[in-house]
């Protein structure tokens, strides 16, 4: 009878092999890894330009905006990829390799099929937890359609816009900007799943 053995990896250990590993990236959930897999045409696109619509808006007034490959730590919980974050300066960090991020203000995850179930649960669920977060996108790369969560006011509830129209803007009060739906899927060629 076979039986899979899973190994407990410790938060220490996990960094450790990350910063070691320049081929492969890991999530770390509860001691267990993750193995994070390439993208798709549309995946990159609809990164890059999220990346490219924050850094023009926000790039110069005090905010870092980071592709895919800035850690974010929730609290004393999971390490997650996402695709981009804005951040406030200066960052803060889990500690001095400066790779692990702590106070993100925006994070965008882009769905794939093989992860949205993730996305929209482990993930949102733990993304919540971080304190400094005050907007969450989920983006599909097989729609127009964002699921765009905004923190309210009081801190605890969270708001549900979603954008599935080109001309709708949307609002992230806390770096002062807008994004119009259109400039994230610039050059994106939607094909259903």
């Amino acid at each position: 009878m076979a039986t899979d053995l899973k190994t407990y990896v410790t938060p220490e250990e996990y960094l450790a092999g990350e910063r070691a590993s320049v081929d492969v990236k890991h999530e770390w959930i509860d001691g267990e890894l993750r193995e994070m897999n390439g993208a798709t045409r549309a995946h990159n696109l609809l990164t890059k330009n999220l990346v490219v619509a924050f850094e023009n808006r926000v790039g110069d007034n005090g905010f870092d905006v980071y592709p895919g490959d800035m850690r974010v730590r929730v609290p004393d919980g999971p390490y997650y990829y996402p695709d981009v974050v804005v951040a406030a300066e200066p960052p803060v960090f889990e500690d001095g390799h400066l790779d692990t991020l702590r106070n993100p203000l925006v994070i965008a995850e882009v769905l794939s099929p093989s992860t949205e179930s993730i996305d929209r649960g482990e993930k949102l669920e733990g993304y919540s937890r971080v304190a400094s977060l005050r907007d969450l996108l989920l983006v599909s790369q097989h729609s127009l359609r964002i699921d765009h969560y905004h923190r309210e006011s009081d801190g605890e509830n969270w708001q549900l816009v979603l954008a599935t129209d080109e001309s709708v803007e949307l609002r992230f009060p806390v770096v002062d900007c807008r994004v119009p739906l259109a400039d994230v899927y610039k050059r994106v060629v939607i094909v259903p799943a």
